[in-house]
């Protein structure tokens, strides 16, 4: 058998954004835009867009399973483009209403993500000096 933690970073780092781009250029292909000249920008901008998203998922993943980061700060940096993508989407459609829950949460997971990285850096920082 193979080890999982040897395969883990390969997996993190080339697995997910594939599955990604596969989920960007299919909502590109469900949901074409209006312009037809516009198709091939948005597919290619969708599957890079997904694929960035998934390597964001894939590198917190990796680090969470190694220690490196806690789990609410892994759920925070992924919650944050999450709530702007729904933010824009809500507003941009008129539903301001649902816009502004997506985009309290959005600034609740900046701030929690903020703290919890600097708590971080604090208490490695302490380590490194023996305290």
């Amino acid at each position: 058998m193979f080890s999982k933690r040897k395969h883990l970073p390969t997996v993190a780092l080339v697995g997910l954004p594939l599955v990604g781009t596969c989920v960007g250029v299919a909502l590109g292909a469900i949901y074409p835009p209006r312009n037809p000249i516009d198709y091939w920008p948005t597919i290619g901008f969708l599957g890079a867009g997904f694929a960035v998203v998934g390597l964001l998922f894939g590198v917190l993943t990796w680090l969470w399973m190694r220690g490196r980061v806690s789990a609410v700060v892994a759920l925070s940096a992924i919650a944050i483009p999450a709530c702007t993508f729904g933010w824009f989407i809500n507003g941009k459609g008129g539903r301001w209403d649902n816009a502004w829950w997506f985009g309290l949460v959005g600034f609740i997971a900046c701030v929690l993500f903020f703290v919890r990285s600097a708590n971080l850096i604090a208490n490695r920082d302490r380590d490194a000096r023996g305290g």
